[in-house]
């Protein structure tokens, strides 16, 4: 991809030239948490890097539309549905985000009907 249509897209050339959407960072700003903190950069540093070593770095992408398209699905399938993150005790994010709603769900029943 051409430094040019990188730029055009909104995409972030690395130093390496690896390349990523800003998508990331972007919600990550917009979360309100402030840049100045270190540990909330070093969470997306951590997502950044593993994008790169089990997505982008093992693929070459024929034009934007196939980048989008194979992040995407890592993103969907892979990362948030199969691959074990440490932080949350070696379980996907989407089985911990399931598994926390059940459980406050629960906690809030108990609490409205107590025995």
């Amino acid at each position: 991809m051409a430094r040019a249509e990188i730029e055009r897209a909104g995409l972030v050339a690395a130093h390496n030239a690896g390349v990523f959407g800003t998508g990331a960072l972007e919600r990550h700003r917009e979360s309100g948490s402030p840049r100045e903190i270190p540990g909330e950069n070093g969470r997306v540093e951590s997502f950044m890097k593993t994008l790169k070593a089990e997505e982008v770095s093992l693929k070459q992408y024929r034009n934007l539309e196939e980048a989008r398209r194979s992040i995407g699905h890592f993103l969907d399938e892979v990362y948030n549905q199969r691959r074990l993150h440490s932080a949350l005790g070696y379980q996907p994010p989407a089985e911990f985000e399931r598994d926390w709603h059940e459980q406050n769900n629960k906690e809030a029943a108990a609490r409205q009907h107590p025995l």
